[in-house]
């Protein structure tokens, strides 16, 4: 399995346990269980800690998919998540000083920056790169 498609899995499996957890409990733990929708062994409830970065990286980066290489002045976005609508993240950083917006759907992306920088889109039919100016742009993929 690539690793891209891997990632999205085990991400989407992650996420959905710590839901369910939070579910039955009301309440976010310290540590997860890998494998399960538990939390993890000696794990603290109402303790969110190094436990709060997880979830928050890996929707970004493995679900949603949005990954930047600021120095490089490079977006990556591997798109694998099926859903309804429109679907991607707001002001999303980029170095110090600016934001994005990467929405898109099955058949348009839109961008809008204040910044320029090359976008590597990605979906289980397409690759793409392409430059991105400064304002909104619309990238048909469907």
């Amino acid at each position: 399995m690539e690793q891209h498609a891997l990632a999205f899995e085990l991400a989407t499996t992650h996420l959905n346990h710590v839901g369910e957890v939070f579910g039955q409990t009301n309440t976010f733990w310290e540590n997860y269980a890998p494998e399960t929708a538990v939390a993890g062994l000696n794990a603290r409830p109402d303790y969110v800690g190094w436990a709060g970065l997880s979830p928050i990286a890996i929707l970004l980066e493995d679900v949603i998919g949005v990954m930047s290489d600021w120095p490089q002045r490079r977006v990556m976005w591997d798109r694998r998540l099926q859903c309804q609508g429109h679907y991607g993240v707001q002001n999303y950083p980029l170095g110090p000083d600016y934001a994005i917006d990467l929405l898109g759907d099955d058949d348009m992306i839109f961008v809008t920056t204040e910044v320029p920088f090359t976008l590597v889109l990605r979906t289980p039919e397409l690759s793409l790169q392409k430059a991105i100016s400064p304002g909104t742009t619309e990238i048909p993929i469907g």
